[in-house]
């Protein structure tokens, strides 16, 4: 839904010329679409944001359980993904006019998954981070840092 966000629609609004050249329903339709799929995304982000604070949270004081069995390495793919999604070279397709409106704090989210790492350290967490061949690249953290930075 972000993508669809920030895509056509705000696109056309700011252009006027394209946008003047709508007729009145056309316009109250993609208006309508748009308030459709920010009500969606708001509504996505604000669990996305939910899930990733629980986990910081309970990650901070219990991590066994997030280190067993297959859970390790689904739990490490979970979190390389969204990192590499959050810093990596398609990090652009996330912006959107006013962020803040859709509850999107970018940098917040990259600095819990990189506690989360922190406080899942342990030789078999990392060798399930390493292993993901998915996301995973050494080059990933060097991005997440340079987010952090900015």
């Amino acid at each position: 839904y972000q993508r669809r966000v920030r895509g056509d629609i705000q696109r056309l609004m700011s252009n006027t010329e394209s946008w003047a050249a709508l007729t009145e329903d056309q316009k109250e339709e993609k208006k309508g679409k748009l308030a459709q799929d920010e009500k969606q995304c708001r509504s996505y982000l604000t669990l996305a944001n939910e899930t990733v604070h629980m986990f910081h949270y309970l990650t901070t004081s219990t991590q066994a359980p997030f280190l067993v069995g297959e859970l390790v390495d689904r739990v490490a793919a979970m979190l390389n993904y969204n990192l590499l999604q959050l810093c990596g070279p398609k990090c652009a397709n996330l912006k959107v006019q006013e962020p803040e409106k859709y509850g999107f704090q970018p940098k917040v989210l990259v600095q819990q998954l990189t506690d989360i790492y922190i406080h899942l350290e342990s030789e078999v967490f990392i060798e399930a981070v390493a292993g993901d061949e998915r996301s995973y690249s050494p080059d990933m953290f060097a991005m997440a840092i340079g987010r952090l930075r900015n």
